[in-house]
């Protein structure tokens, strides 16, 4: 018995190492995150719909005094603060008081509002009475000129307001499809039918197969627009996170019975830029339709540095150069990228579009020099960038905790660690002076901007060390490791500062596993020898009793208070559409 086993497990051994070495042989499938994926043809409403939405959110403004945020106060702690751009509408519900932005004032009109200090954005607040006069509350104060998230789908529709009670109470005028998330298509509604949130489906992409690879949604939500993506090349996790928050959060797929007839808002084709350009490290640039104006901050003891960033524009790009204090242009090194036109990036009807990466001695580019970036195009060029060199400083002062880890580290301990699993969430908070966006890289892809939001506890805890954080000290981000090619991928979270100065928050290393498999196992004293089929790969493992991780020395538990409160801002959310939506019924 003992030589047969013998036997039988040589046999298992070479058959299984010569499909192994087989398959190793073979080219592995693209699982990169920014594969181009497969999309339905949508109808021109449809496509209106969406760049009506898109509209909203690409509206940049700067605000030329603080603007209070949604809040239960007319002076609330979160702020927009005056000299920072935003990007899209600020969240308000101005039911009794104020103007919804798309629909009783023109998104121009809020455009033209922030830029006038005598507008009623800068003199007046937007008023929810509902819970005052019914004596359960105070008065909810937005800014004057405002949007909810059903007000902000609305708008997009084209059609008066309704509340989510509203549309999961018409059937007729909103028809239900389903609550499966795999049903989704661009321009469906995510409802809960107990009056708490609405969100729109703004993107679904598939693979050649017809697998749904990816779900994009923009929602409005305090205390501005947000876009959120699930699944590959997602940062709010897998397509069953969004499946899950569906369930938890009792909402519907439904679709406007007149959706196909939508017509795109007044001003919205005009206001759609030519160009989108973003300069990415060691900076991080973002703006629309005009060249990125800003510092390059340097760090002069490497001996070069990497300048990268990418660009999307309505003509054809043929390349793309770079010049040192007017002189003469030379190369990058670039690729077209197609997946930045994707909804998600919010610019689906720009032509063409490239990622350029240049490195660049520093012995080159002094303090105060000058670097230009632009592209050829057929007919002639366009800027992309005009960056003075800067000094990098030495050392950040920051503070932050990943509520999900129990991790709080400052500027002189910032952990790289590793996580086994294939859903790597991210959730907690940073503190420095003005940081006004996070973004999240995978290994060394271009970094993604994340929805930043505010806590008034942490402002609380750590406000009066960093007074400068009223807009900006949270970050959620969840990112499915699964769709990633086999082996270990690092993610990097960073923040950005409003002079452009991006620096390091933390990192971590995760691990694919790799795909679900069938295991056929002998056991041999107390061993198991399994042959483990994964796709056409094939392999031989030992199955050994993991040793548990080491804990990392000297690392702090976040504060119980912080801690307490990482729960998902959807919750917040609900609560604060309910009662929108049950004044609006009131009333």
């Amino acid at each position: 018995m003992k030589k047969l086993l013998t036997k039988v497990m040589c046999v298992l051994v070479l058959v299984v190492l010569g499909v192994s070495l087989a398959s190793c042989s073979m080219a592995q499938p693209d699982n990169s995150r920014y594969k181009t994926g497969v999309r339905d043809e949508l109808s021109e409403g449809v496509s209106n719909m969406i760049l009506n939405a898109l509209y909203m959110y690409n509206t940049f403004w700067t605000p030329i005094e603080n603007v209070s945020a949604w809040s239960a106060s007319k002076v609330s702690k979160r702020q927009f603060v005056a000299g920072h751009t935003y990007r899209g509408i600020p969240y308000g519900q101005p039911v009794h008081k104020g103007a919804y932005v798309g629909s009783v004032a023109s998104v121009s009109e809020f455009a033209a509002a922030a830029k006038d200090p005598a507008s009623l954005l800068y003199t007046d607040r937007g008023e929810n009475t509902y819970y005052y006069t019914t004596e359960n509350g105070p008065i909810k104060y937005s800014p004057y000129y405002s949007n909810d998230c059903s007000g902000f789908v609305s708008a997009a529709m084209g059609i008066k307001r309704h509340t989510t009670r509203d549309i999961g109470g018409n059937p007729d005028l909103f028809p239900v499809k389903s609550r499966n998330v795999f049903d989704a298509k661009p321009g469906d509604l995510i409802n809960s039918h107990e009056g708490g949130h609405v969100i729109m489906v703004l993107d679904v992409v598939y693979d050649n197969s017809g697998s749904m690879k990816s779900v994009v949604t923009i929602e409005q939500t305090p205390d501005i627009i947000v876009i959120r993506s699930y699944g590959e090349g997602g940062t709010n996790g897998s397509i069953a996170k969004l499946q899950e928050r569906m369930t938890s959060g009792s909402y519907y797929l439904c679709r406007y019975k007149y959706i196909d007839d939508i017509k795109l808002m007044e001003g919205a084709l005009e206001s759609l830029p030519k160009t989108v350009n973003c300069i990415t490290a060691p900076s991080s640039i973002f703006t629309t339709d005009a060249a990125c104006e800003g510092k390059l901050y340097v760090d002069f003891s490497e001996e070069e540095v990497k300048l990268e960033g990418f660009t999307i524009s309505a003509e054809s790009i043929d390349d793309i150069e770079y010049s040192v204090n007017g002189g003469s242009y030379k190369d990058t090194v670039w690729f077209p990228y197609y997946e930045l036109t994707t909804p998600a990036w919010g610019f689906s009807y720009l032509k063409d579009n490239a990622v350029f990466s240049a490195r660049i001695p520093t012995a080159d580019i002094p303090v105060g020099s000058v670097i230009k970036i632009r592209a050829k195009v057929q007919g002639g060029t366009y800027d992309i960038g005009e960056l003075t060199v800067e000094r990098a400083p030495l050392t950040v002062s920051f503070d932050a905790c990943i509520d999900s880890y129990g991790i709080q580290f400052g500027s002189y301990n910032v952990p790289t660690f590793e996580e086994d699993g294939s859903l790597i969430m991210l959730n907690g908070w940073c503190t420095a002076d003005d940081i006004i966006r996070f973004e999240v890289r995978t290994d060394k892809s271009l970094w993604y901007p994340l929805g930043q939001y505010f806590r008034e506890d942490v402002f609380d805890y750590k406000g009066f060390d960093y007074p400068s954080c009223v807009e900006c000290n949270a970050f959620n981000c969840g990112i499915d490791v699964s769709v990633l090619s086999q082996g270990q991928h690092k993610f990097t979270l960073r923040a950005v500062r409003a002079d452009g100065y991006a620096f390091e928050v933390f990192s971590i290393t995760a691990k694919n596993p790799g795909m679900p498999a069938y295991v056929i196992g002998l056991i041999i004293g107390g061993t198991v020898l399994a042959v483990l089929i994964a796709g056409y790969v094939t392999v031989i493992i030992i199955m050994r009793k993991r040793k548990a991780r080491k804990k990392a020395e000297n690392v702090l538990k976040c504060e119980d208070s912080s801690t307490a409160a990482a729960t998902e801002e959807t919750e917040a959310e609900a609560s604060t559409e309910a009662s929108n939506d049950t004044g609006d019924m009131k009333n």
